[in-house]
């Protein structure tokens, strides 16, 4: 594939990772703060709460949006690490943040580029830059079931899709980059005196992706079993080795200090993600999915499965584990898109053979009907800009206090807020919050129970401050949110601490 070809894919991939957010951004107006989210605003400010973390110097893990804390533990690093640089370097968390992004993108790229290199004389220049392309904008046929009013895996399922990945966070497409690159270490010829280095980048993933260690287990365990078969040599098993001794040691801390921790083993008992219906992840990864079916059927006839056993395996295992019982399989799905891109241009180019007409339509035609999904999220996220969407934004009075509570983040206890104000307060000012996140907030379906009642008018005064001395929470946030479904203000008698326009911050000591 020409330079010029390359550079006008990763000229529009970047087009595309940054258009969005600066649009956001340019577009607030003067009454409203741009969250710094497009994509699954509750999970991005999640991620800033973390940050904030290592803004505030800390390292060990608590949980900001729960009221119930235990001893914490050393886990969500990557992003504790960028609030301490963020503080360092004197930028932003959001920046931070997308900096990260799309510095993490790139080296999923380049990573993606250096894997497929091996097989680059297996492709003709036009299949290795539909690869390329398909790997890194393609999705599946979800925007079909979108119409008839659908959600399938591809519209949110970010860790799976290359393109995705990159549009959401940082730690996706860092720890899918960091484990193609020990793939691609994998099938080289690699040696047990780089052990140490192997173990280095097992540990590395397990920190900021840990659910690709195991994935990346199954996966090599199966590529040296394979090659054993073959060859009767252990080609990869040292880094297979490594791979597992480092990512695998963090995991089993990981575990110990979870088990240990009370509160952390109640939040990790209700962090559930399980894995859609089958129907929905193949309707999620298709058409690349059936072509890889088909590319699969054909080189096992043709008895060369094996010079592609990479990707087979990387197929057959992502979708095994992904309905393996366990409460977090979903994540499984970790870049499962990848090796359905690689067989499907496969499948494409063994069934056109030296049919140009053919190739070309079998080529635009999964390429058109691949990309459209994403074309939707980006649009979506586009057009929440105009209107402002409160998921998105918050007004400047809003801001105004998040500053003023970070400024007094070392006075703050738990503050009371509604279920929309305390998805943003954790990431914006470092404050515990009663509820904000349905996964990160202990006893969360009860906690969202009794926030609702509270600002829709259901719970008593009376009711209000019982809840208020049992839960021993310090300070009340009442703001627009607040306001929204509950216009009498309960809490008018308590002293105020802060205030301006629109938002007052009670406090009960």
């Amino acid at each position: 594939m020409s330079k010029s070809k390359l550079t006008i894919l990763l000229g529009i991939l970047a087009a595309a990772l940054i258009g969005p957010y600066l649009a956001g951004l340019w577009l607030a107006g003067p009454d409203h703060v741009f969250g710094g989210f497009l994509f699954n605003p509750l999970d991005g400010n999640s991620y800033l709460a973390k940050m904030h973390l290592g803004w505030q110097g800390e390292w060990r893990f608590q949980l900001s949006y729960s009221l119930e804390q235990g001893r914490g533990a050393y886990l969500f690093l990557f992003y504790i690490f960028l609030g301490h640089l963020a503080r360092i370097c004197g930028l932003s968390l959001p920046l931070m943040f997308h900096l990260a992004r799309l510095l993490s993108s790139a080296f999923l790229v380049y990573s993606i580029l250096r894997l497929y290199r091996r097989w680059s004389t297996d492709f003709s220049p036009w299949g290795f830059y539909l690869l390329i392309a398909l790997t890194i904008f393609g999705s599946g046929l979800g925007w079909i079931a979108a119409l008839f009013g659908g959600f399938t895996s591809d519209l949110w399922v970010s860790e799976a899709f290359p393109f995705l990945s990159m549009y959401a966070n940082p730690h996706f497409p860092l720890g899918l980059g960091l484990l193609y690159l020990h793939f691609d270490l994998l099938v080289s010829d690699s040696r047990w005196q780089q052990t140490p280095f192997f173990i280095l980048l097992g540990l590395m993933i397990a920190i900021i992706q840990p659910f690709a260690v195991a994935a990346g287990m199954v996966i090599s365990a199966g590529f040296t079993f394979w090659e054993w078969i073959e060859t009767r040599q252990w080609r990869g098993l040292p880094a297979a080795v490594g791979f597992a001794i480092g990512g695998g040691a963090f995991l089993v801390y990981q575990f110990a200090a979870i088990q240990r921790d009370p509160i952390l083993a109640l939040w990790n008992e209700q962090n559930i993600t399980a894995t859609p219906p089958v129907w929905d992840v193949l309707v999620a990864f298709s058409p690349s999915l059936i072509l890889s079916a088909v590319a699969i059927v054909n080189l096992m006839r043709a008895k060369q499965a094996g010079r592609y056993k990479l990707f087979v395996i990387m197929l057959i295992s992502g979708f095994v584990l992904a309905y393996f019982p366990f409460s977090l399989q979903r994540r499984f799905l970790l870049g499962l898109f990848v090796p359905c891109a690689f067989l499907g241009v496969i499948a494409i180019i063994r069934l056109s053979g030296t049919k140009i007409r053919l190739r070309g339509v079998l080529a635009g035609a999964v390429m058109l009907l691949s990309i459209v999904s994403n074309l939707f999220i980006l649009l979506g996220g586009i057009g929440a800009v105009p209107r402002h969407d409160p998921a998105i934004y918050f007004s400047r009075d809003e801001q105004q206090a998040f500053t003023w509570m970070e400024e007094h983040a070392g006075e703050s206890g738990p503050i009371l807020a509604s279920e929309d104000s305390g998805m943003y307060i954790p990431a914006h000012t470092g404050w515990q919050v009663v509820y904000g996140h349905p996964f990160e907030t202990v006893f969360a379906e009860q906690r969202k129970d009794e926030i609702t009642a509270i600002f829709d008018g259901s719970m008593s005064a009376t009711e209000i401050e019982m809840y208020l001395h049992r839960n021993r929470i310090h300070y009340i946030f009442w703001g627009p949110r607040e306001r929204q479904n509950r216009p009498d203000n309960p809490f008018a008698d308590y002293e105020i601490v802060y205030q301006n326009a629109r938002v007052t911050i009670y406090d009960l000591e």
